[in-house]
């Protein structure tokens, strides 16, 4: 079978792939970004790449299990870590040629905007892999400079027209973005780091003293620093320092039979509390020497900090949440124009603090 993947100009596929126009009729194509479509066999040798190492080789069992659908195998965690990557690996997939189209014709969408508006989002390109839908719950990630999409997350967009304010439009396009910035930041980390700890206040620790409770739940994200960020949570009790992380809860029902936990119903965000000591910092323990921990969900205080985050776990998700919001409320304002306006939206001093620190660093 031929390869289908290669790097692709979008101004041109855009006028071939979309003829029968999936969205609509096309829009008059311009010179666009450039596109990479890794086939599978070129997704498998991204996987194994030294730059997906600080993801897999950090990975703890459980998480394993949950991440690829089924109990790891293998004989100590080095073992279960070489597995996983292979079950990785093995799930590489081709695109077909709609999904092809349709991701031509979203980023086609937004490009225009950001590369007049926030130009170094777009200086590294798309590139993207695709991998079985069991793998990370079938949820967008990043590998290294790869966006990863699964046949579950393009199935919406197969056949048939999808209009232009379609509303899985609108959430493929906050997907995209949000990806893009996770890229963005790991090619500039300095950048992003003056964002959380100068002007949100976050603490960056190199090390944190491991408990094995946390160590053997934990759920690592594909996208973000491996470095742990505190927080000042401002209490009626003054500041208490907060570490806000995932770990995957109790299992339920045949999943906890299995020892195979869910992704998805599962993961947990919390705040595990933290003490200032003389020197540095640590793990505040209860009298059965458990973490102290609470839904980070449930956390006011913390919760009114970042308003434009669902999943505010860490500052890199933070920031590319806000990102993808802001830069979509700006593509609405656009497809509006012509219309008569609405009122004026309050905006949240957080959120404006946000827009003009992207405006001002992502030029």
């Amino acid at each position: 079978m031929p390869r289908q993947t290669r790097a692709v100009r979008a101004a041109g596929l855009a006028l071939a792939l979309l003829g029968a126009g999936l969205f609509g009729p096309p829009a008059r194509a311009a010179a666009g970004p450039r596109l990479v479509f890794l086939d599978a066999r070129e997704a498998a040798a991204a996987l194994s790449a030294e730059e997906a190492d600080g993801y897999f080789n950090r990975l703890q069992a459980l998480e394993m299990s949950a991440k690829t659908g089924r109990g790891i195998t293998g004989e100590g965690l080095a073992a279960q870590r070489a597995e996983c990557r292979r079950r990785y690996i093995e799930a590489t997939l081709d695109f077909t040629g709609e999904e092809i189209a349709t991701l031509v014709r979203v980023v086609t969408r937004i490009h225009a905007h950001l590369q007049r508006n926030y130009p170094r989002v777009v200086e590294p390109g798309w590139s993207f892999l695709k991998l079985d839908s069991h793998i990370e719950g079938g949820l967008p990630h990043t590998v290294g400079k790869h966006i990863v999409l699964s046949p579950r997350l393009l199935a919406p967009f197969a056949g048939g027209r999808i209009g232009e304010r379609d509303e899985r439009l609108w959430n493929l396009q906050a997907w995209l973005l949000r990806e893009q910035l996770h890229v963005v930041q790991r090619r500039h980390p300095r950048l992003f780091e003056r964002l959380y700890t100068g002007v949100w206040g976050f603490r960056r620790l190199d090390a944190l003293d491991p408990h094995p409770w946390l160590v053997e739940h934990q759920v690592l994200s594909p996208d973000v620093q491996e470095s742990v960020w505190i927080y000042p949570v401002q209490t009626a009790d003054g500041p208490k320092w907060i570490w806000p992380t995932v770990v995957l809860g109790e299992s339920r029902g045949v999943r906890r039979l299995l020892g195979v936990p869910s992704l998805v119903q599962d993961v947990r965000m919390v705040a595990v509390a933290i003490d200032r000591t003389e020197r540095s910092f640590a793990l505040r323990v209860d009298a059965g020497g458990m973490p102290v921990v609470r839904r980070l969900l449930s956390f006011q205080e913390y919760r009114s900090e970042f308003p434009f985050s669902m999943a505010p776990y860490h500052p890199d998700r933070i920031a590319a949440e806000g990102f993808a919001q802001m830069v979509i409320r700006e593509l609405m304002e656009k497809t509006k124009e012509g219309e008569p306006p609405a009122a004026a939206e309050s905006v949240d001093p957080r959120t404006e603090e946000l827009r003009i620190w992207f405006a001002t660093h992502l030029d």
